[in-house]
């Protein structure tokens, strides 16, 4: 949670360095390059989250990882050869992009073309590096990756600051950086999931993958619909928006997306040890884990979402320093911060039809909102923009939070679906949304970035408190570590 708060943070600072440094129209090319990244994800073919899910199944085995070596060889030369050839088309397709797709007013079609070609060159970087991040999450090795994802998102982050800063405010030199700095990253990923991996033969087998093709096929169609889901309201707003309008919406969804950010680092340590626990038929651990994660996800995602939701032109003006931005963008951040926190609700649910391999539960899911939604969101963003994209987000994922729970205690963990709403869910979203209605109506009037600064970061510290006491295991621990606290201060 510390590394992924780390980065969270570092990503959000830089946000408005960016857009004064470059401008909102360049932050918006930005958003398309984060669009499209997620988009081409569908052709990962869910190699990545199988590998880290095989892993850790072998794990929980006396000798399975004897070929690991040859298992993560096999997989990496597949995401090679995939990741160069998407790297191409998208380097070939740049000048359709820039004249037909980006709708720039301001800035150089050239520019824009450099800008997209640059983006293809950093995909087989990406790729490779969520490879070997994938290998060190199925290891456990959490603290490896969060101590890389600090570096890399660090030097990425801040040296593009100073690149435009000091060397050049244009977006070729922003995106040279983020290439040699992602470069750097996939090498040290490669060479700690090396080590990380216990002595064996490293030899490309193509029968490696007989373990991986059923689990892979399934996340491979879940992608597909999860990303056309999460990605179709950018692909529209970017053909029907001036790229101005674009740069709020991306800039909206960047703090909405804060939280789905550190709902990930819960994700990505459950998974694995969900993983052991199914293989090595251990019920009542899974259990255990399963509720109590959830709690931990409910105590995080609520206070955070409930503050960013009732003060989101406060937050936005003192993240940017714009009083315009935060004003066209803080409607659309208060109703995608609430789908967001939806969504993230459903992230241990997830992860245990994961850890079980029943994937055939998130593809119903994503089939079944796909067609209620896809025709919503189309229109929604038709007739009314921006506000009608994240109204169709913040719809679609109420639906997909109570389909989901009910579908997967229909099949797994039978009957704790009540369990997990009444004292997993419900006990921190009534603390977080009394403390947050309590807080704006005692918000200064003061527009004083200090004053506000205070009171937001003690608001958010009262709403967090007060769901973390709220669910019994955050409470345990809360009240354990005040013990500890305590008599650390009496024994000095």
């Amino acid at each position: 949670m510390a590394g992924q708060a780390w980065v969270t943070l570092i990503q959000l600072l830089v946000v408005p360095l960016y857009i004064r440094l470059l401008g909102i129209e360049a932050y918006g090319l930005m958003g398309f390059f984060f669009a499209l990244q997620a988009t081409v994800q569908i052709l990962d073919l869910g190699l990545g989250a199988a590998l880290a899910r095989e892993i850790a199944r072998r794990r929980a085995v006396e000798g399975g990882l004897a070929h690991a070596r040859s298992l993560v060889a096999t997989v990496a030369l597949v995401y090679l050869g995939m990741s160069l050839l998407i790297g191409m088309a998208i380097v070939l397709a740049a000048p359709l992009f820039a004249t037909h797709v980006i709708h720039a007013e301001k800035l150089d079609r050239n520019v824009v073309d450099h800008a997209v070609v640059l983006m293809g060159l950093i995909f087989p970087v990406i790729w490779g590096t969520n490879l070997f991040n994938a290998t060190l999450m199925g290891m456990e090795k959490h603290i490896l990756v969060n101590l890389l994802r600090i570096a890399t998102v660090t030097a990425s982050s801040l040296g593009a600051v100073l690149v435009l800063w000091l060397v050049s405010t244009d977006l070729t030199a922003f995106f040279l950086w983020h290439l040699l700095a992602g470069a750097l990253g996939w090498m040290a990923a490669g060479w700690l999931a090396h080590r990380a991996l216990p002595a064996g033969p490293a030899q490309v087998r193509v029968s490696q993958l007989r373990d991986l093709w059923r689990f892979a096929a399934g996340m491979s169609a879940i992608s597909v619909g999860g990303i056309v889901l999460m990605q179709l309201d950018k692909w529209m707003l970017i053909k029907l928006l001036p790229l101005k309008s674009y740069g709020y919406y991306i800039l909206a969804a960047a703090l909405a997306n804060a939280l789905s950010y550190m709902v990930a680092a819960l994700f990505n340590s459950i998974l694995p040890r969900m993983t052991m626990l199914h293989a090595r038929h251990d019920n009542a651990g899974l259990s255990r884990l399963y509720h109590s994660s959830a709690q931990y996800i409910a105590a995080l995602v609520f206070p955070v979402a409930t503050i960013i939701a009732l003060f989101s032109e406060q937050v936005l003006r003192l993240w940017t320093h714009d009083a315009e931005v935060a004003r066209n963008a803080a409607p659309i951040a208060s109703i995608l911060v609430c789908g967001t926190a939806l969504n993230g609700l459903m992230i241990v649910p997830y992860a245990l039809q994961l850890a079980t391999g029943q994937t055939w539960i998130a593809l119903r899911l994503v089939l079944l909102i796909l067609a209620l939604f896809v025709p919503a969101i189309v229109l929604l963003t038709l007739q009314f923009g921006v506000i009608g994209a994240a109204v169709a987000w913040l719809s679609l994922n109420a639906v997909y939070l109570m389909t989901g729970i009910a579908l997967t205690h229909a099949h797994l963990l039978k009957g704790h679906a009540g369990k997990w709403m009444l004292q997993d869910v419900l006990p921190a979203a009534i603390a977080a949304l009394s403390t947050g209605t309590l807080a704006f109506a005692l918000r200064p009037m003061s527009e004083g970035a200090v004053v506000n600064s205070c009171f937001l970061a003690a608001a958010a510290i009262v709403a967090l408190l007060a769901s973390g006491l709220a669910g019994n295991e955050p409470r345990a621990w809360i009240l354990l570590n005040v013990r500890k606290i305590v008599l650390l201060r009496n024994g000095s």
